[in-house]
């Protein structure tokens, strides 16, 4: 099967049904179709075909929605990049996955030899095809690809999730007969494309439902398009909610049915803020790239304010001892999940499903336990994997490059709570000769970081320091987090 085929059902029922809004541009499911199909033969004619790997370098728009379509409807599939990060991160995914063509917003330096640009493409858009025979590994032609999308940015640990056509539809089948998207619904769209595709976009497509982007994504704007527009849900981060509880206007939000918070903790503060501001619950959802959306909390967002729900009829979860993997724990440990829409495999090195996932089950990462209710409560992170408003990554792909720097001989970052973004990036560096003038040095670090990083990996604290704190070999002792009320802590373990 192919996921383009979902749309073009919902066409066939909806014809004339609004599918995307995009400020005064309304565009039916015939429209968009139409669209798609275009783009397609375009696409074609400039040589993509079938197990092509196409990266979407494109900010949020329906443009971005119809040229991941039409790269399906050419039986190829999409890698997304996101517009933020650094040039020397988009150059690590487009040479580390062998990418066929890029799509692209705006100009991108590739080597001559590898990549020639033609002009001319859809909205003003960049097409950048690859030479005959300099994209030709990793085809893997017993899969059929849809998606394939990098779980962290710069470094040998970025792995690459590899989800097919039917994995994706296993995986929105399973999240709506919780979500219940039908044909009256309408979101409102404020999280980034290139992390949110599957069970957002490609569900609400495939359900008939309605998706309004917003021009931006201040409390302001975002109530007046959701009013003038009569949104029934809002699915975002914290960091856009703690932004409309504060709002000071007189606008309600009366056409909402669901507002749901994912990508990072919800902070109890702001759950109540935006409760007493709207007198609607926010609702927490546990969502993984590798699984899909195994829990939402629907029973009771109001009185459980850090819970994820219980699991979703589809999924099971089962906890296992972090410090022994053969131990199961009844009540808590480490978050195991089974269930429909699993990955696929991973890309690097290629990984398929039945070594990852050991009896189908999937390590997460994540501790936690259930209450009384069966609710799930996310109580940290087992792993070093750090989360900035949703945007995940590892610590050594900015050690590794602060190590560079010329006269750094070490360092070492590690998240801090932050009411908004859940957490952000401290740094510690150990320097390779004396320092005459430790702020010139640190003024000079973060230029550096500036120009390597993507903004939310650019350190807010750098401090230097004679030594760092280690472990007997000779490791690096790692901050182990844990959430408390909504709010992280770290210890040094």
């Amino acid at each position: 099967m192919n996921l383009y085929e979902l749309i073009l059902d919902s066409a066939e029922k909806h014809p004339e049904k609004m599918a995307v809004i995009e400020s005064e541009r309304r565009i039916s499911y015939e429209e968009l179709v139409a669209e798609i199909q275009d783009l397609a033969r375009e696409l074609k004619s400039f040589g993509v075909k079938e197990k092509d790997k196409i990266g979407i370098l494109l900010p949020n728009s329906s443009f971005y929605i119809a040229v991941s379509y039409a790269i399906w409807a050419n039986n190829a599939s999409i890698v997304p990049i996101s517009v933020d990060l650094s040039e020397k991160e988009i150059h690590f995914i487009i040479q580390s996955i062998d990418l066929d063509a890029v799509i692209s917003y705006k100009p991108i330096l590739l080597k001559d030899e590898d990549f020639c640009k033609a002009d001319d493409f859809f909205h003003h858009s960049y097409f950048y095809y690859s030479y005959e025979g300099a994209a030709t590994r990793h085809k893997h032609d017993d899969v059929n690809m849809a998606f394939l999308r990098f779980t962290s940015g710069t470094t040998s640990a970025s792995k690459g999730v590899v989800l097919c056509h039917e994995t994706v539809l296993e995986r929105i089948t399973a999240a709506n007969k919780a979500l219940k998207i039908g044909v009256k619904d309408n979101i409102i769209w404020m999280l980034s494309m290139a992390h949110h595709f599957t069970v957002s976009i490609v569900l609400y497509l495939t359900n008939g439902a309605t998706i309004t982007l917003c021009k931006n994504h201040l409390a302001k704007a975002v109530l007046e398009t959701t009013n003038r527009e009569r949104g029934t849900i809002i699915y975002t981060t914290p960091f856009h909610l703690k932004m409309l509880s504060e709002d000071i206007s007189n606008q309600g939000l009366p056409s909402v049915r669901l507002v749901i918070s994912t990508a990072m903790a919800l902070s109890q503060n702001v759950a109540k803020n935006f409760y007493k501001r709207f007198s609607i619950p926010l609702t927490q959802a546990y969502g993984i790239i590798e699984i899909g959306l195994p829990c939402i909390n629907f029973d009771d967002p109001i009185n459980k304010l850090d819970s994820v729900g219980k699991v979703l009829p589809d999924y099971k979860i089962k906890f296992v001892d972090p410090n022994n993997p053969d131990e199961l724990n009844s009540e808590s440990g480490e978050i195991y999940v089974k269930g429909p829409g699993t990955l696929d495999a991973y890309y690097i090195p290629w990984t398929p499903r039945r070594v990852i996932m050991k009896d189908g089950w999937f390590a997460t990462g994540d501790l936690g336990r259930f209450d009384e209710d069966g609710s799930l409560h996310i109580t940290g992170r087992k792993k070093d994997l750090i989360n900035i408003a949703g945007m995940k990554f590892f610590p050594d792909e900015v050690e590794s490059v602060l190590d560079k720097y010329e006269i750094v001989e070490e360092s070492y970052v590690y998240p801090v709570f932050h009411e908004s973004l859940g957490e952000v990036l401290n740094a510690k560096v150990v320097l390779n000769k004396k320092s005459f003038n430790d702020e010139i040095v640190i003024h000079d670090l973060y230029d550096y970081c500036k120009k390597n990083f993507v903004a939310y990996k650019v350190p807010r604290k750098i401090e230097i320091v004679d030594k760092l704190p280690k472990t007997f070999s000779g490791k690096l002792k790692r901050h182990y987090r844990t959430y408390s009320e909504g709010n992280l802590t770290s210890d040094f373990v």
